[in-house]
């Protein structure tokens, strides 16, 4: 018997029938292949894509995140305002005019560039209004008096008087510069807004809706205006070490 194997593989043809039994086993891995595993049936295998898919892929993934989140964050300020609302909101002690003037046109921003909030009648009534409406010595306006050429929305004082609790909160969280770019501080920025008391606007059918969602986006402005501003801190003192190094070269 040995003999016999050892004339076999003393034989021509040995090579050749090697040759088939590999070919047999390539076969075997690549229809493992096409089943959609590796040769060694552990990790599943991945077929290439273009980028622009990858892209479109997670950019759905984050839209979907990005609707739940602003879900929880409008439940949230939903569950703990609605125990805090007050009918009298009091006069900060020290009144900044030009910061007044600045949230006041803010705000009416806000309301203009979201016309669904005030779709409703009486939602409209309890946040807009006209300039001739306001109290006389209401002087938060009038800078947006100046700026109106009868397009500028006016706000009423109520709803000027919540945002301005929300922005004395935004204020204190962004301080020192560049919170916003702590992890999660969105989040703990609308939580800190969540305990605060304000004055209820929009009517009870529209309430539990429009009042989460305006916060939610007025916040979202507030984080766009602040990453502005750190921007334009850093440039100028990028900006001011350029001169003083280039001067220190001259007299080099």
């Amino acid at each position: 018997m040995f003999g016999i194997v050892r004339s076999i593989d003393s034989h021509p043809t040995v090579t050749s029938f090697q040759h088939i039994i590999r070919h047999v086993s390539l076969g075997a891995r690549l229809s493992t292949i096409v089943r959609g595993a590796n040769v060694d049936n552990v990790d599943c295998i991945n077929i290439l894509v273009k980028m622009s898919k990858c892209l479109q892929r997670k950019a759905k993934e984050c839209d979907i995140e990005s609707a739940d989140l602003k879900a929880v964050l409008e439940d949230e300020l939903l569950k703990e305002l609605t125990v805090r609302y007050v009918d009298y909101v009091k006069e900060p002690a020290g009144k900044d005019c030009i910061k007044e003037a600045i949230l006041y046109y803010l705000c009416g921003y806000m309301i203009h560039s979201r016309p669904s909030v005030t779709c409703c009648i009486e939602c409209k009534k309890s946040v807009r209004c006209d300039e001739l409406e306001l109290p006389p010595d209401f002087t938060a306006d009038h800078y947006t008096a100046i700026r109106n050429r009868g397009k500028l929305v006016f706000v009423t004082v109520p709803f000027f008087q919540t945002f301005r609790v929300i922005e004395s909160i935004i204020e204190k969280h962004f301080e020192p510069i560049g919170q916003m770019y702590v992890e999660e501080s969105f989040q703990k920025c609308i939580s800190k807004i969540a305990k605060a008391n304000i004055i209820p606007v929009f009517c009870d059918q529209h309430r539990d809706h429009h009042l989460p969602y305006l916060i939610r986006e007025f916040v979202c402005v507030r984080y766009h205006f602040e990453s502005k501003r750190l921007k334009d801190n850093l440039l100028k003192n990028a900006s001011a070490k350029v001169k003083t190094h280039g001067k220190l070269s001259k007299h080099a």
